[in-house]
């Protein structure tokens, strides 16, 4: 058997660094680019809950995920990806990393933005994301000008349109939505607007393309 390293042989995984080339997202087109100029209302989520709720939250490098999630939101507005291969409805992102790498831990973060369940969501015309309200604020708090990708909380709902209640709900929040979209927002992300115009029209079991 071979003779196992001792414990302080290891190397520090916290101290290493590590890339971002490759991204994978799924429904690319129920994104949109935030500012804080959209985004107004966002608090900070430490000081609203009594307590900071990550005690590693001094030791991210915010301004690095900021510029990453910045880099992403424009390929996805520019829709300058490709499909996936392997899944459905999910696009292939070729990414540029920062010389200085990424910890394990800000990898995870700038991941989890585009993970199922963990999406920072709301809509052009609202005023803050009850979803991923700490690591929104965190970046902006180091990087007030990143441009931070959002997921649409309404577009999420068409996927199974079981009832015309909710078809006619998400009509009318389309259409009341759209009416209050900034005009920043509909240039800069067109394919969300696409999308919300096509789900003008949702109806029982269908799914606008």
């Amino acid at each position: 058997m071979a003779e196992q390293p001792a414990e302080d042989e290891y190397p520090d995984i916290s101290t290493m660094r590590f890339t971002l080339d490759l991204l994978e997202i799924s429904r690319p087109e129920r994104w949109w680019t935030a500012t804080r100029l959209q985004l107004v209302d966002q608090a900070d989520p430490d000081l609203e809950d009594g307590a900071q709720r990550h005690p590693d939250r001094d030791d991210i490098r915010w301004h690095l995920i900021g510029a990453m999630l910045s880099q992403i939101s424009a390929k996805l507005d520019a829709r300058d990806y490709r499909d996936s291969a392997v899944l459905t409805n999910t696009a292939e992102l070729d990414l540029t990393s920062d010389p200085s790498g990424y910890t394990l831990d800000e990898i995870r973060i700038i991941e989890s933005w585009f993970t199922f369940g963990s999406y920072p969501k709301a809509d052009g015309w609202q005023l803050a994301s009850g979803d991923g309200r700490h690591r929104i604020w965190n970046v902006w708090r180091h990087r007030p000008d990143a441009q931070l990708p959002m997921r649409s909380h309404l577009l999420d709902f068409i996927d199974e349109i079981e009832t015309e209640h909710l078809a006619a709900t998400i009509r009318e929040q389309a259409t009341a939505g759209l009416a209050e979209l900034p005009e920043v927002v509909r240039d800069r992300s067109p394919h969300y607007v696409h999308q919300l115009r096509l789900a003008t029209q949702a109806t029982v079991n269908t799914t606008p393309a």
